[in-house]
């Protein structure tokens, strides 16, 4: 099947960047597949959000990145290939997450997401990466948070469980057709329309056999039209 997105891309979300040179304002840049991040005349590129790595030869700056040489491997066995790894800062953004409050129709609010990476990970998945994600109901009582976690998912999923009763999270995130790939990596899939599309639930197995006839590639917090909830708005 070829990649598409069932999303308008590239999608680019207001980002605030720290580390030990200080506070830099730019842009986190997703376009389907992987996140872009410029910083100081870099630019930080990966399928993991926790993961990003130098794409491209190191810009001359009085202010370098602070980075760890790694090596990203693949299949069992498979001796990599070398990667520089940004670490020792912290990332905020903001994205739009489509709620449902009570028999509402959905819409929009702005979801803001910290994540802190420590200096000298080794994991280039994110092991050691931590994200918080967090809404503003003011209508509600507040700010909601979550608690840290290691991907976007658990940190999203945290915030789902904690929003008021009446409030769920209306995407991808909690859509009964949506699956994250089986072989590793950040991916979403959609299977609406596919054959075992997972209302049942799907394990391991299941989705390597349909992976490949999944309909689009899309993020936790897309939605349209075709929105089914799962059976736990937070699962």
């Amino acid at each position: 099947m070829g990649r598409h997105v069932a999303f308008a891309v590239p999608r680019r979300y207001p980002a605030v960047v720290t580390d030990r040179h200080g506070r830099v304002e730019t842009v986190l840049i997703h376009d389907g597949w992987n996140f872009r991040l410029p910083l100081r005349g870099n630019v930080f590129e990966s399928a993991f959000i926790t993961g990003l790595v130098l794409n491209g030869p190191l810009a001359d700056s009085a202010e370098p990145p602070e980075l760890l040489d790694v090596r990203l491997t693949g299949d069992p066995g498979d001796p990599g290939v070398p990667a520089r790894l940004l670490c020792g800062y912290t990332l905020e953004w903001i994205m739009s997450l489509m709620v449902r409050v009570g028999g509402a129709e959905p819409g929009p609010v702005p979801l803001r997401v910290l994540m802190v990476v420590p200096p000298g990970t080794s994991d280039a998945g994110g092991g050691e990466a931590a994200l918080t994600a967090s809404v503003d109901l003011p209508e509600r009582g507040g700010v909601y948070a979550g608690e840290q976690g290691p991907r976007l998912e658990e940190a999203l999923l945290s915030l789902a469980s904690r929003l008021p009763p009446a409030v769920r999270i209306v995407g991808c995130l909690t859509c009964v057709f949506a699956h994250y790939n089986p072989y590793g990596g950040d991916g979403l899939g959609c299977f609406r329309g596919v054959e075992g599309d997972g209302r049942g639930g799907l394990g391991k197995r299941e989705l390597y056999a349909i992976w490949a006839r999944r309909t689009e590639d899309v993020q936790e917090t897309y939605w349209c039209g075709e929105f089914e909830p799962r059976r736990s708005a937070t699962a």
